[in-house]
């Protein structure tokens, strides 16, 4: 069998998975996860995080590992653009997954609630375990609300997903699961020019970045003013 199709085929059965996930998500949230919950990610949560990470758009974790400076200021900072490398994908759309100590029982539950919103509406797949190749680690001793996106390969190890204090809201993290799972901001797709008004003026020094385009193309998808991965208009 010929490598490169075989790469080829296994990377296109890939990307339909993610354009499963994107469109089924635009008539699933729309009615459960309302815009105005959104807000408190961007009012509590720091620039960066506890471990020293950058907060990109208010909630996405970029590695330091991944700019070419440590001391890049916020205004350079720019989004991981790998979400449709075949390694950032969760293999079958199975998401292993587990508790840290921090996370009581009310707030379990909430997360647990927060995957079946997915599982109802994708073909994705929660599981919990110990430990795993690959899996989300839930927590809240962190502080804020925040995630990487996708699936990061820190083998045995874990991922972070941080549900920290006022975050604890199912809606808050059914978003925070959607980057786990690999999708980034609505309002930050290469085409949102042709559908949403940037007022450049009434953002703070600084958090320009917050509002930059990143290559996590439609993909034939129409723009959705209601997802759960965009943020409110105020």
């Amino acid at each position: 069998m010929d490598l490169v199709w075989f790469l080829s085929m296994i990377s296109l059965l890939l990307v339909n998975q993610v354009n499963q996930v994107k469109t089924q998500s635009i008539d699933g949230f729309d009615d459960v996860v309302p815009l105005s919950d959104m807000d408190i990610l961007t009012e509590t949560n720091p620039l960066v995080t506890d471990d020293g990470e950058p907060l990109v758009e208010g909630d996405m974790v970029l590695p330091v590992s991944d700019n070419e400076d440590e001391n890049t200021v916020d205004d350079e900072l720019k989004p991981r653009k790998g979400v449709l490398n075949i390694l950032s994908l969760w293999p079958s759309g199975r998401v292993a997954y587990n508790f840290h100590s921090s996370v009581n029982r009310d707030t379990r539950t909430k997360i647990r609630l927060a995957m079946d919103e997915w599982e109802n509406r994708t073909c994705l797949r929660f599981h919990e375990t110990l430990i795993d190749f690959n899996y989300l680690r839930f927590r809240t001793d962190k502080g804020g609300c925040w995630s990487l996106v996708g699936r990061q390969n820190r083998l045995f190890s874990g991922q972070d997903v941080s549900i920290g204090p006022g975050c604890d809201r199912v809606r808050v993290i059914v978003h925070e699961i959607g980057h786990a799972i690999g999708m980034f901001h609505e309002q930050s797709r290469i085409d949102r020019d042709g559908y949403v008004t940037i007022l450049w003026q009434n953002i703070p020094s600084g958090m320009t970045s917050q509002f930059s385009t990143n290559m996590d193309y439609p993909r034939g998808v129409e723009y959705d003013y209601t997802s759960i991965m965009h943020y409110s208009s105020q």
